[in-house]
């Protein structure tokens, strides 16, 4: 039997990560204004870090793959802040999957990328912090270090979209990241890890429906993000087709995808994940 206890250690880790930013400004809010900040910091508790995606890939065995990112070059095509911010999303997929394969040199060209990006979109404040950004390269051959520098990016990040009240940002940059990671996990999988990454491949269907519907809000704050919600929809709807989730909602999941279903979920995927990196949606 199938337990997917794995969501509940990510959902409290990254929500005492989110729980440490706007607490001061939610005190001073009326009870309206309040109310609705709540409903979008609970939204935003469900979402893992884009490392922590990775990482319960790399601990079920996924080994490193040349080539398989996005390539750096791609950062000039996106010109729209839209593009922009799903781009975010996808180098910060790659990023956690270098740093955890301890590709330094990829990593770092990774981050740099990011820096640019960012500085066009106004987060230079959290990406051009120069002590983060020493202590990232002097870190990058420890894992647990480098985990606490990436780790303490993302806090900077978050507290940054909700002192600017932009919090619906973080679904966006995280669904994009998502695919990013759920791609390089399909290109990562082989004869040795097939069984357990498809297990992990398989189970990512429980941070879909929070995803879709925090997108979903996205997109009613800028339409932009609309096309990005549907695509993410479209892979949530995939999963509820499958017969393994047929009865999720009423019983434990008790057995797996079949090998026909993942090569419709991977292709799914790598669909998406093109548009994404052409900045086909934006």
């Amino acid at each position: 039997m199938t337990k997917f206890n794995y969501l509940l250690a990510l959902t409290i880790s990254y929500g005492v990560l989110l729980s440490s930013c706007g607490n001061d400004e939610a005190e001073n809010q009326n009870s309206t204004e309040t109310t609705k900040e709540v409903v979008e910091v609970e939204t935003a508790f469900i979402l893992p870090s884009p490392l922590q995606v990775a990482s319960i890939f790399k601990n079920s065995g996924m080994e490193y793959v040349a080539g398989i990112g996005n390539d750096f070059k791609n950062e000039n095509k996106y010109t729209s802040n839209i593009s922009k911010f799903i781009a975010l999303g996808l180098y910060s997929g790659d990023l956690a999957y270098y740093s955890l394969n301890k590709q330094k040199q990829e990593a770092i060209n990774c981050l740099n990328t990011i820096r640019k990006i960012s500085g066009a979109i106004g987060l230079e404040s959290v990406f051009g912090n120069k002590e983060l950004l020493e202590s990232f390269e002097k870190n990058i051959d420890n894992e647990d270090s480098l985990a606490y520098v990436i780790a303490e990016i993302q806090m900077e990040l978050d507290s940054y979209l909700a002192d600017n009240e932009m919090n619906h940002l973080s679904s966006v940059i995280f669904a994009a990241a998502w695919i990013e990671s759920m791609y390089l996990g399909s290109k990562s999988t082989n004869d040795k890890n097939k069984q357990a990454m498809t297990n992990q491949l398989s189970q990512q269907y429980l941070i879909l429906g929070n995803l879709t519907n925090s997108l979903h809000k996205a997109a009613q704050v800028n339409a932009g993000f609309a096309p990005l919600a549907s695509e993410i929809s479209a892979i949530n709807d995939l999963f509820n087709s499958f017969e393994y989730l047929k009865n999720k909602d009423t019983e434990e999941v008790t057995s797996t995808i079949t090998d026909e279903e993942l090569a419709k979920l991977k292709a799914k995927i790598e669909e998406v994940r093109k548009k994404l990196v052409e900045g086909a949606i934006s």
